[in-house]
């Protein structure tokens, strides 16, 4: 997960509604794990990986509710 911001004003993060996303659709421990692992990346330890089993939908669906609702 990335939040493609590269300032604060054209284009800024929208992490908090990735996190809000990722804790309804795959639960509170797989939003706190992707929290985690964004600390230990810049803190330079290694991350958790996590096997996240899809709930039967398509994949489509599920990216698209990353895309920008403007």
């Amino acid at each position: 997960m990335a939040s493609d911001a590269h300032n604060g004003n054209s284009r800024p993060f929208g992490l908090y509604g990735a996190y809000q996303l990722i804790d309804k659709h795959l639960g509170e421990e797989t939003a706190d794990c992707f929290r985690k692992n964004a600390q230990n990346i810049v803190s330079n330890i290694p991350i958790e990986k996590r096997l996240v089993e899809r709930s039967g939908k398509k994949r489509h669906n599920f990216f698209g509710l990353f895309s920008r609702k403007d």
